[in-house]
């Protein structure tokens, strides 16, 4: 009460004036400023989120900046920012394939019987796969490594487990690297075990056992959405190879 009384006494108003003065004083500078702050706008419109900037400065040695800093400068000039983020609900994907029944078919082996080697991510080759649905649920095939995250995905005519077998079957051997394991969910599309690549199946209702091509799948679906029309959309991507190439 003393310290925030005047000459009239205390007045709640010029109180909280006074608290609000003090508070801004004793709070550190803004810490995104100049260069930095001008590199994680660059990122920021490349459609990166605050978590990957925040870890790739880390690789790239360009000190250490929390997520929650970012964000707290894009709360500052939202409308400015908003296009550029991706608006994700927690568990998105979770609950998608239930099951429904009993399978006849035994998806086995199991994820728990997979390499060491391919669960702690210790070399190249151990792929995850899954389907995503744009317009009209026209599939996607999306193929991801477990340790580089290099990702390729097709566009599958069907859902029949021969059709997306061919199409992984062709994935693997365009892939810089040779393909070791495939690791599926419990889907129809993936009952049948692929002929030439070991295949390991999740436990059904379980996301997080490939967490590598479900979180993959959250970032592709800011470019490609549940109503993103592909028959539209080749004319784009062929555009924009072109001048990617130039």
């Amino acid at each position: 009460l003393q310290r925030n009384s005047s000459t009239r006494g205390y007045l709640p108003s010029s109180a909280k004036q006074k608290a609000r003065r003090r508070y801004k004083k004793c709070r550190k500078a803004y810490r995104l400023q100049g260069q930095l702050k001008r590199l994680v706008v660059q990122r920021l419109q490349l459609d990166w989120s605050p978590e990957q900037i925040s870890e790739r400065f880390k690789m790239e040695g360009l000190g250490s900046l929390s997520h929650e800093c970012i964000y707290q400068m894009i709360r500052q000039d939202l409308n400015r920012y908003r296009p550029h983020l991706r608006r994700l609900r927690w568990f998105k994907g979770c609950g998608r394939y239930k099951q429904k029944g009993t399978h006849r078919h035994s998806f086995q082996p199991n994820i728990k019987e997979r390499p060491k080697a391919a669960d702690q991510r210790l070399r190249l080759g151990d792929i995850e796969r899954d389907i995503m649905f744009a317009k009209r649920k026209t599939p996607i095939l999306v193929c991801v490594d477990r340790k580089s995250r290099y990702t390729v995905i097709r566009q599958v005519n069907n859902l029949k487990a021969e059709t997306v077998n061919r199409m992984t079957e062709a994935i693997a051997e365009q892939l810089p690297f040779k393909v070791k394991t495939v690791t599926s969910d419990r889907g129809t599309e993936f009952k049948v075990p692929l002929k030439q690549l070991a295949t390991y199946y999740c436990d059904p209702q379980t996301p997080q056992q490939r967490g590598t091509v479900e979180n993959t799948i959250g970032l592709i679906r800011q470019y490609i959405k549940r109503d993103t029309d592909l028959t539209k959309s080749k004319g784009l991507l062929k555009k924009n190879r072109e001048e990617a190439k130039r």
